[in-house]
Protein backbone atom coordinates (compact mmCIF):
# COMPACT_ATOMS: atom_id res chain seq x y z
CA UNK A 1 0.00 0.00 0.00
CA UNK A 2 2.65 2.88 -1.23
CA UNK A 3 -0.45 5.38 -0.42
CA UNK A 4 0.22 5.58 3.24
CA UNK A 5 4.01 7.19 1.98
CA UNK A 6 2.46 9.29 -0.14
CA UNK A 7 -0.33 10.14 2.62
CA UNK A 8 2.98 11.05 4.53
CA UNK A 9 4.71 12.98 1.84
CA UNK A 10 1.23 15.02 1.80
CA UNK A 11 1.44 16.04 5.06
CA UNK A 12 5.28 16.67 5.18
CA UNK A 13 4.39 19.11 2.19
CA UNK A 14 1.88 21.00 3.71
CA UNK A 15 3.79 21.37 6.82
CA UNK A 16 6.60 22.62 4.87
CA UNK A 17 4.83 25.33 3.16
CA UNK A 18 3.04 26.65 5.96
CA UNK A 19 5.65 26.55 8.21
CA UNK A 20 6.15 30.11 8.61
CA UNK A 21 2.05 30.00 10.01
CA UNK A 22 2.33 27.61 12.59
CA UNK A 23 -1.07 28.53 14.45
CA UNK A 24 -2.93 27.84 10.66
CA UNK A 25 -4.91 24.78 10.81
CA UNK A 26 -6.00 23.24 6.98
CA UNK A 27 -9.49 22.78 6.51
CA UNK A 28 -9.44 21.19 3.00
CA UNK A 29 -6.67 19.57 1.23
CA UNK A 30 -7.94 19.51 -2.70
CA UNK A 31 -5.85 16.88 -4.32
CA UNK A 32 -5.86 16.06 -8.19
CA UNK A 33 -4.88 12.32 -9.05
CA UNK A 34 -3.97 11.21 -12.54
CA UNK A 35 -5.67 7.63 -14.02
CA UNK A 36 -2.44 6.61 -14.75
CA UNK A 37 -0.98 7.45 -11.42
CA UNK A 38 -1.24 3.78 -9.51
CA UNK A 39 -2.63 5.90 -6.77
CA UNK A 40 -6.07 4.45 -5.63
CA UNK A 41 -8.06 7.07 -4.07
CA UNK A 42 -9.78 5.23 -1.21
CA UNK A 43 -6.76 3.32 0.20
CA UNK A 44 -4.98 7.35 0.00
CA UNK A 45 -8.08 8.59 1.66
CA UNK A 46 -7.34 5.84 4.46
CA UNK A 47 -4.05 6.48 4.45
CA UNK A 48 -4.61 10.43 5.57
CA UNK A 49 -7.19 9.36 7.58
CA UNK A 50 -4.34 7.89 9.72
CA UNK A 51 -0.98 9.75 9.32
CA UNK A 52 -3.12 13.36 9.94
CA UNK A 53 -4.29 12.45 13.32
CA UNK A 54 -2.35 14.92 15.46
CA UNK A 55 -1.37 17.29 12.60
CA UNK A 56 -2.84 20.60 11.49
CA UNK A 57 -4.66 18.45 8.88
CA UNK A 58 -6.20 16.24 11.33
CA UNK A 59 -9.85 17.60 10.80
CA UNK A 60 -9.35 18.64 7.23
CA UNK A 61 -11.91 17.60 4.54
CA UNK A 62 -9.93 15.78 1.63
CA UNK A 63 -11.54 16.62 -1.71
CA UNK A 64 -10.14 14.32 -5.04
CA UNK A 65 -10.17 15.05 -8.08
CA UNK A 66 -8.79 12.61 -11.18
CA UNK A 67 -6.70 14.49 -13.97
CA UNK A 68 -7.31 12.67 -17.72
CA UNK A 69 -4.69 11.07 -19.40
CA UNK A 70 -3.37 13.52 -21.89
CA UNK A 71 -1.06 12.38 -24.67
CA UNK A 72 1.29 13.92 -27.72
CA UNK A 73 -0.08 13.00 -30.85
CA UNK A 74 2.67 13.25 -33.65
CA UNK A 75 0.51 11.98 -36.64
CA UNK A 76 -2.26 14.95 -35.37
CA UNK A 77 0.32 17.56 -33.99
CA UNK A 78 -1.82 17.74 -30.94
CA UNK A 79 -2.24 17.05 -27.49
CA UNK A 80 -5.47 14.74 -27.39
CA UNK A 81 -7.20 13.60 -23.93
CA UNK A 82 -7.94 10.18 -23.88
CA UNK A 83 -10.78 7.93 -22.54
CA UNK A 84 -9.71 5.83 -19.76
CA UNK A 85 -6.40 4.89 -19.28
CA UNK A 86 -5.58 4.31 -23.50
CA UNK A 87 -2.39 5.58 -24.66
CA UNK A 88 -4.28 5.64 -28.06
CA UNK A 89 -5.29 9.08 -30.15
CA UNK A 90 -8.97 9.40 -29.81
CA UNK A 91 -8.58 11.11 -33.18
CA UNK A 92 -6.45 8.91 -35.21
CA UNK A 93 -6.06 5.68 -33.32
CA UNK A 94 -2.36 6.14 -33.28
CA UNK A 95 -0.79 4.50 -29.86
CA UNK A 96 1.61 7.57 -28.32
CA UNK A 97 4.30 6.75 -25.46
CA UNK A 98 4.34 10.51 -25.09
CA UNK A 99 2.50 11.35 -22.21
CA UNK A 100 1.57 14.82 -21.21
CA UNK A 101 -0.53 14.48 -18.02
CA UNK A 102 -2.05 11.52 -16.30
CA UNK A 103 0.67 9.87 -14.54
CA UNK A 104 1.40 12.41 -11.07
CA UNK A 105 -0.50 13.68 -7.93
CA UNK A 106 -0.59 17.10 -7.14
CA UNK A 107 -1.83 19.20 -3.99
CA UNK A 108 -4.31 21.83 -6.15
CA UNK A 109 -4.65 24.07 -2.80
CA UNK A 110 -5.82 24.14 0.57
CA UNK A 111 -8.11 26.28 2.59
CA UNK A 112 -7.19 27.45 5.97
CA UNK A 113 -8.60 28.63 9.15
CA UNK A 114 -6.75 31.44 11.07
CA UNK A 115 -6.82 31.62 14.53
CA UNK A 116 -9.86 34.10 15.99
CA UNK A 117 -8.77 36.55 19.10
CA UNK A 118 -10.87 36.51 21.41
CA UNK A 119 -12.86 39.60 22.44
CA UNK A 120 -11.41 39.66 26.12
CA UNK A 121 -7.98 39.73 23.74
CA UNK A 122 -8.90 42.49 21.93
CA UNK A 123 -10.76 44.49 25.15
CA UNK A 124 -7.30 44.07 27.25
CA UNK A 125 -5.19 45.61 24.30
CA UNK A 126 -7.33 48.73 23.19
CA UNK A 127 -7.71 49.28 27.56
CA UNK A 128 -7.08 53.32 27.36
CA UNK A 129 -8.81 53.92 31.00
CA UNK A 130 -6.28 55.35 32.99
Amino acid sequence: MHELSIANSIVREVDAALQDRPDVQVTVVRLRIGRLSGIVAPALEFGLSFVTQGTRLDAARIEISEEPVAIWCSPCGTTQITDGPSVLCPACGTPSADIRAGRGMQIVNLDLSEPTVATTDLLEVADVSS
